[in-house]
């Protein structure tokens, strides 16, 4: 498994949703990025329902640049505090180590329907350094339309260089997961586009990240 993440142009931010979206029918140029699918539900003996939901990411002068959408009706979408649990609610998830070669401290970018997010970095589930107010440069949108919600952002270059203390470029080699999740109150379930073998639900295992490729 291996997800290759290309080119933006120059000033490409956040996917500027319509009143509807439509994955089959994505604006120029983000039809042009490879889309991940989060299909593999390694825990359905314990939660049985399970979504459609895929990513697609770019990488532009701001920095990541992230498209994640799923096929799931209804929502749940209460969490409102910034670093709060959007997990709880319908939430799509993106974990990246950008510098395996430096360690495996990575980022975890959890987001809901309206836009709530969690982020965090370190090296494990535990110790992590939890952001609690927006972050400059995090630009978040998100849509819900018919069977589909979505949501886009950017992960700033300033966060990487903060944290890491230099930003991804051409020819990066990082590693990384992408998730689907819902809480125990609405149909709960856990997704991923790798494969993570643990006996429960459990998205902070580095070990089962895979290759991300910067193009």
């Amino acid at each position: 498994m291996q997800y290759t993440i290309k080119r933006l142009p120059a000033g490409t931010g956040a996917y500027e949703f319509g009143e509807a979206f439509d994955p089959k029918k994505l604006k120029s140029p983000w039809n042009a990025l490879d889309e991940a699918e989060i299909l593999d539900y390694p825990w359905l003996s314990l939660y049985p329902d399970h979504f459609f939901a895929a990513a697609r990411v770019g990488l532009s002068d701001r920095g990541i640049n992230v498209l994640m959408y799923a096929k799931e009706t209804p929502v749940r979408a209460k969490e409102t505090k910034f670093g709060g649990m959007p997990c709880e609610d319908s939430c799509l998830e993106f974990f990246l180590c950008p510098f395996p070669e430096d360690g495996d401290k990575y980022f975890n970018i959890e987001i809901n329907p309206i836009g709530t997010a969690h982020v965090g970095v370190g090296e494990g589930r535990h110790g992590r350094r939890v952001y609690d107010k927006p972050i400059e440069g995090l630009q978040i949108n998100t849509c819900v339309s018919g069977a589909f919600w979505a949501v886009s952002f950017v992960i700033p270059n300033s966060l990487f260089v903060e944290n890491f203390g230099k930003a991804p470029t051409s020819g990066a080699e990082m590693k990384g997961n992408f998730f689907k999740c819902s809480g125990h109150e609405l149909h709960e379930h856990y997704g991923c586009w790798n494969h993570v073998g643990t006996e429960r639900p459990d998205y902070h295992r580095p070990e089962y990240f895979a290759p991300i490729a910067v193009e």
